[in-house]
């Protein structure tokens, strides 16, 4: 007899659905104003208004990076908490939320930035 999959209701990981709207309404905004100052950027000859499209990869990396940590450490305290809760007899609360929404934090928070430093330039 197979086990049939649940599937999860819309709206069933409020933290990771909070990152991933943050993310999906900043995005567009970013790619545009930097896509936007990359170009004019080639068009001008001076040193300070060069456009460094490392910026861009690098903090994708960093992002990355951070996204990594915070995620394996969102699963070592849910590990920790199925851990516990096994040993006092209580279920243990599903922390796919949990390391979801830690895992799009790091990008959701660049985006934010990103999005408010191009606003005011």
């Amino acid at each position: 007899m197979t086990k049939k999959t649940q599937r999860q209701p819309i709206g069933a990981f409020p933290l990771a659905t909070a990152e991933t709207n943050a993310i999906m309404m900043g995005a567009p905004f970013v790619i545009a104003s930097r896509m936007s100052q990359f170009w004019m950027s080639m068009l001008s000859t001076r040193p300070q208004d060069q456009f460094d499209a490392t910026d861009m990869v690098s903090e994708k990396m960093i992002a990355a990076q951070q996204s990594i940590v915070a995620m394996n450490v969102a699963g070592m305290e849910a590990a920790m908490d199925a851990a516990t809760a096994m040993m006092s007899g209580k279920a243990a609360k599903d922390p796919t939320d949990a390391i979801l929404a830690a895992g799009l934090k790091p990008y959701s928070s660049k985006v934010k930035a990103n999005r408010k430093r191009f606003q005011k330039s």
